[in-house]
Parts: C-alpha cells; sequence; structure tokens
C-alpha cells in the first residue's frame, strides 16, 4: 500500500503518538537491558554507554570528541568522562586533530577493534533474536518506516525559544 499524498493525510491523534512514543521507548529500553545481558554473561565490564561509544567508533577511523558526543547523545563532559574511562581500559585513544590544533581524534586501539567485533556480533545477534518471528517483506517494511519516521524527525526539528 502506498502512502497517502501530503495533502490527504489525517493529523496524528494524540493517541497514536502517545502509543507510538511509548513502543519506541519500551523497544529502545528492551534492546539496551537484553545487549547488557549479554554483556553481563562475559567479562567485559562494560557499561552501555561505553558500549555506544566501542560501537560508533567501529564504523569510523576516528572522530572528533565533539562528532562522537553528537553520535550518541551525550553532552561533551559526559563525553570526556566515558572516553577517560575506555582510554583507561585501553579500548580508545586520542590523536591529534590533522588540521585543527584545539581538536582532538578519537580512535579505537586494537584492543579496542577486538572488543568492537565482539560487541558488534552481540548486537546482531540481539537483534536476530528481536526479528526472527519477521518475514523478509516485514523487516524490510519495519526498516523503511523507522527510516522515514527519522527522515521526520530531521526534516522537522523541533522549533527552538
Amino acid at each position: 500500500m502506498q502512502p497517502s499524498s501530503p495533502a490527504r493525510r489525517q493529523p496524528v491523534s494524540p493517541q497514536q503518538a502517545e502509543l507510538l512514543g511509548s513502543t519506541l521507548f519500551l523497544l529502545r529500553n528492551g534492546l539496551s537491558e537484553a545487549i547488557e545481558r549479554e554483556l553481563a554473561r562475559g567479562d567485559s565490564g562494560l557499561r552501555m554507554s561505553q558500549v555506544q561509544v566501542l560501537l560508533r567508533l567501529g564504523n569510523h577511523d576516528s572522530l572528533t570528541a565533539g562528532e562522537l558526543a553528537r553520535a550518541i547523545g551525550h553532552d561533551p563532559g559526559a563525553l570526556t568522562r566515558l572516553v577517560d574511562q575506555l582510554v583507561k581500559k585501553q579500548l580508545v585513544e586520542r590523536h591529534p586533530h590533522e588540521t585543527d590544533r584545539r581538536a582532538l581524534r578519537i580512535a579505537l586501539t586494537a584492543r579496542g577493534r577486538d572488543t568492537y567485533r565482539m560487541l558488534y556480533g552481540l548486537r546482531m545477534q540481539v537483534m536476530e533474536r528481536m526479528l526472527q518471528d519477521f518475514d523478509e517483506d516485514e523487516r524490510y517494511r519495519v526498516m523503511d518506516f523507522l527510516q522515514r519516521m527519522l527522515q521526520g524527525l530531521q526534516a522537522h526539528p523541533p522549533s527552538s525559544g
């Protein structure tokens, strides 16, 4: 079924908005809890916020602190503490920025890359369990809907003030 044209769409009801918001919140928390349960089985000693940093860095050669903070939704001060913890665990390292003397780039160490691969596999196991009851077409539709919701948020950011 094709989406209706924008002129013919009905407004979102408060009940629909509340149900969707609650469901997405529960889904995010459930996903985090499932990953944390898997982490607790091992001896990684990592918290979910640290996992977010490692997973994000695993998809990039390196990121600035500002890029990383925006990517995981943390304020710069909290990110600095997270990075300090991960440096102490020898999972990430800081390097001078190639063009900005005031900035640093954050990258995974060799040990961090190994940990990233373990975390990536763990996340994939959790995602496979979550999607196991969906057929291929349903998986694509869910991904399409979620991506369209994200695009809607990005296209219509909240007004400030």
